[in-house]
């Protein structure tokens, strides 16, 4: 599994971030997030985003949302043909169906059809060969049900965990095994990573990162913080 990193920073902007983004896979390529900016850090990257397999959304706040009117822009404009699935959380499909009308983006005037499928509970395979499964957690506040979400992406029996912003890690299964926690450290610290997935983790990337940065250190798997344009192979 290939992850590449186009946006690291928090909802704060900070000159050398971008705010969240990440692409996994090379030939059918799944964007998670999607925050401004990344319609160009997809070009910076050489991926055209009539090439991504599909677009998840962990949560609505802007700086992993705010971008997704563009990359859907460069899409409508380029020359893409097939289906375009958005996954993101039940709450959020009407209001941003909403702002793309706005925007005079209706999905109807796309040259491809574009479907807003809600998270769920459920496994789903946003590319062939790749499932992900979305789990709920109270990033959009205590209660707040399936407003916001944490990613795990499964590929040839090899689990990459993302985060996304978090309170805490009580959503989490603690049995499950990663061979990289994508792990943000703006809402939790990195003592909190390190006694919550630290043992079930070989590798922890922090990424969410506030421009004054983040306590970091060692740990049973060891922290590095992520940087923008940054290729992972799982």
């Amino acid at each position: 599994m290939r992850i590449q990193f186009l946006g690291t920073s928090s909802a704060l902007a900070a000159a050398d971030r971008g705010p969240s983004a990440l692409l996994i896979g090379v030939a059918d390529p799944v964007l998670c997030d999607c925050g401004d900016g990344t319609a160009r850090a997809l070009e910076q990257a050489g991926v055209a985003a009539g090439d991504l397999a599909a677009v998840i959304i962990t949560h609505t706040h802007p700086d992993h949302c705010s971008g997704l009117v563009w990359v859907l822009q460069q899409m409508r404009l380029g020359d893409r043909s097939r289906e375009l699935t958005v996954y993101l959380p039940p709450p959020a499909v009407a209001g941003v169906k909403a702002m793309l009308a706005w925007y005079a983006m209706e999905p109807e005037k796309y040259p491809f059809s574009c479907r807003f499928t809600p998270l769920s509970r459920e496994a789903f395979h946003p590319a062939e060969g790749l499932e992900a499964e979305a789990i709920p957690n109270d990033h959009m506040g205590p209660g707040s049900g399936e407003a916001s979400f944490s990613i795990v992406f499964r590929e040839r029996h090899r689990s990459v965990l993302y985060t996304s912003d978090i309170p805490s890690f009580a959503h989490l299964k603690r049995e499950e095994r990663y061979a990289l926690a994508i792990a943000e450290c703006t809402h939790v610290t990195p003592a909190d990573i390190r006694e919550a997935i630290g043992a079930g983790a070989e590798r922890i990337i922090l990424t969410h990162i506030p421009p004054q940065g983040c306590e970091t250190g060692g740990g049973p798997a060891g922290f590095a913080y992520a940087a923008d344009g940054q290729i992972i192979e799982v």
